[in-house]
């Protein structure tokens, strides 16, 4: 989510860029300006206008001493008429990384999407067998952003397509299935809801200046994708505002406030800057934690055992100390019963052997190979290792997953027993977990490895 200080925010919009200096919840007073762009759509143009943005908010920032804090975070968000956003048919290729770029480049290629040397591709993590967002930026455009913040004195945070930071501010809060449009400059993209994804059906779908183009818009979108027809309303986000007080009175589209009421005199495109929402894996500069609930919960799962390696060793250590004192103060006359540990001092030891043994599992590289590809959609709830009781004896590890499909668990399971470093994999127990709204399958699976 955005975080609660102080950031410059950053609008390019098909007609005028807008600005601001965030402070939290609330806008730094002199800091919001509109600039006017030409209708060219060229780099220099927009060059012009940032050289404006730039010196509105320096002398905002001065006005107030925030000018005297040594950064500022700049984000910004992008109208579809400096980037390029496309909908890229799901393929097994996709879980290759060494030919995910010219996979998307050729179909970008054929839906007469040009990239150049240097563009930055992004991608959405969208489910299995289904299609996958892509954003290309510019690498001019980049370039352009990263100046205009090096002049600021800030650093370039976050770049994000602004329909795609609009949907998924209201994504929450729709049905499911819903149909949302996306107007910005007299520009308008439809997107559907599926579950909990935003799918984008139609990209700039054609000119809106009048409710009316709107209505004949979403008819021919619904013409093309019958997947489209009979769902009602339309919801609308209204990134730039120019249709939200005429679209109200129709009974058919149901205009969203993205912003939640708040910031009602706000230009609705730096509102946007206010609505909470996950890093998105399409930002061109703000990259997320990768596979998200999955590391963090391989994190849980090794501080865990960690912490509880350690207490063991360290206790388990301390008893071993104080036996082998024992023995050492012994008489020389018993040193041949000395030789012969107890049934007690055996055990013992084979603790203590136990505990070093786990402490010297490959735990990193056991959890790496447990992380399953982009195709597979399963999370990972928790693990336990059992080392093998002899050196090259096979070791056991457990693990506790959920997925929506009992085909993905036993596409995984599949996985695990051809991955290395493990010889075999098989499933234990499955069940419906149907508490959850969304039914999951919860399963768990045993894998031996081998060192």
């Amino acid at each position: 989510m955005w975080p609660v200080e102080r950031s410059v925010c950053l609008s390019l919009g098909t007609r005028h860029i807008e600005c601001g200096v965030a402070l939290g919840r609330r806008w730094l007073e002199g800091s919001q300006a509109s600039f006017p762009l030409a209708e060219s759509g060229e780099l220099r143009c927009l060059q012009e206008a940032l050289d404006l943005a730039r010196e509105n908010l320096a002398k905002a920032l001065a006005a107030s001493g925030q000018g005297k804090l040594k950064t500022v975070r700049v984000r910004v968000l992008v109208a579809e008429r400096w980037l390029s956003l496309a909908s890229v048919p799901w393929s097994p290729v996709l879980s290759q990384r060494a030919a995910v770029a010219s996979y998307v480049s050729a179909h970008l290629s054929a839906t007469g999407i040009a990239l150049n040397a240097g563009d930055r591709l992004r991608l959405n993590d969208a489910p299995w067998r289904q299609p996958v967002l892509v954003a290309a930026y510019p690498s001019a455009l980049l370039e352009l952003l990263k100046g205009f913040a090096i002049q600021l004195g800030g650093k370039l945070e976050s770049v994000l397509p602004a329909g795609v930071s609009a949907v998924t501010g209201v994504c929450r809060r729709l049905p499911s299935p819903a149909v949302v449009a996306v107007l910005e400059g007299g520009e308008v993209s439809f997107w559907r809801r599926q579950g909990g994804q935003m799918l984008l059906v139609a990209p700039m779908a054609g000119t809106v200046n009048a409710t009316a183009d709107l209505i004949q818009a979403w008819q021919r979108a619904q013409l093309r994708d019958p997947r489209l027809a009979g769902m009602s309303p339309l919801h609308l986000v209204d990134i730039d505002g120019s249709l939200e007080k005429d679209a109200t009175k129709h009974a058919e589209i149901k205009v969203l406030d993205f912003a939640g009421g708040l910031l009602a005199n706000t230009p609705p495109a730096l509102r946007l800057f206010m609505v909470k929402r996950a890093i998105s894996p399409l930002d061109a500069v703000q990259r997320r934690p990768s596979n998200g609930p999955l590391q963090i919960g391989m994190a849980v799962v090794l501080s865990a055992m960690a912490v509880a390696l350690l207490f063991q060793w360290g206790r388990l250590s301390s008893t071993l100390e104080s036996e082998r004192e024992q023995l050492a103060s012994r008489a020389p006359a018993v040193k041949q019963a000395t030789q012969t540990l107890s049934k007690g001092e055996i055990e013992r030891v084979r603790a203590v052997n136990i505990a070093i043994r786990q402490l010297n599992l490959p735990v990193g590289p056991l959890m790496q190979a447990m992380q399953p590809p982009r195709d597979i959609a399963v999370a990972l709830l928790g693990v336990a290792f059992t080392p093998g009781g002899e050196k090259g004896s096979d070791s056991l590890v457990k693990l506790t997953a959920e997925t929506r499909s009992s085909i993905d668990m036993a596409r995984y399971v599949a996985f695990l027993a051809e991955r290395r470093p493990f010889v075999g994999a098989y499933l234990v127990s499955h069940e419906v977990v149907e508490t959850d709204a969304l039914k999951p399958y919860r399963f768990t699976v045993e894998a031996k490895w081998r060192e």
